[in-house]
């Protein structure tokens, strides 16, 4: 999967099947793809999410320009277990002045709440970018509840023996 990332805008990275408990030793830089690395390594702000899972997280900043790079992480330590994800930074905010088609408001609605004269129309393509990013944001973030609530759901009925069988609403759903 790829992360797009607005040059020089945070973007989320995470990593999966690592083992746990590497928070302070787990490391993730940014590379440009061709042997240059845009991003020094850190282990600063990684966090394991949900406690146990092996996955980690972090907030980085996009390069400043625009491009593909990767994003790659490493257990640290002398026999390292390694993982990357694509980033690609665009060359122009998310969004653009155009609607997402995701967007949580419309652009008369904010420009209503910011009681802007109709005459004035010059900010509105950077109210438009920042309505798509909000509400890109906002979805990201509801779909990484949804995954982590089913992640617990799942974890919780291995502990308890359980098995999962679905009922005939969630296999028609």
């Amino acid at each position: 999967m790829s992360i797009y990332a607005a040059p020089g805008l945070t973007y989320e990275a995470s990593a999966s099947n690592f083992p746990t408990g590497l928070t302070g030793t787990i490391g993730v830089r940014v590379t440009d793809g061709i042997g240059g690395t845009t991003t020094s390594r850190t282990t600063s702000g990684i966090a394991e999410f949900p406690a146990g899972s092996g996955i980690y997280t972090v907030t980085l900043t996009a390069p400043t320009s625009a491009g593909q790079y990767q994003v790659v992480w490493d257990s640290g330590g002398g026999s390292p277990t390694w993982a990357t994800e694509e980033l690609v930074v665009t060359s122009s905010s998310p969004g653009g002045s155009t609607p997402s088609g995701i967007d949580l408001c419309t652009l008369s609605d904010v420009r209503e709440a910011l009681e802007l004269p109709a005459s004035d129309t010059t900010r509105d393509a950077l109210i438009q970018t920042l309505i798509s990013v909000g509400s890109l944001r906002a979805h990201m973030k509801r779909s990484q509840d949804l995954l982590d609530s089913a992640l617990s759901e799942l974890c919780n009925l291995k502990m308890s023996g359980s098995e999962f069988r679905p009922t005939p609403d969630q296999i028609a759903s």
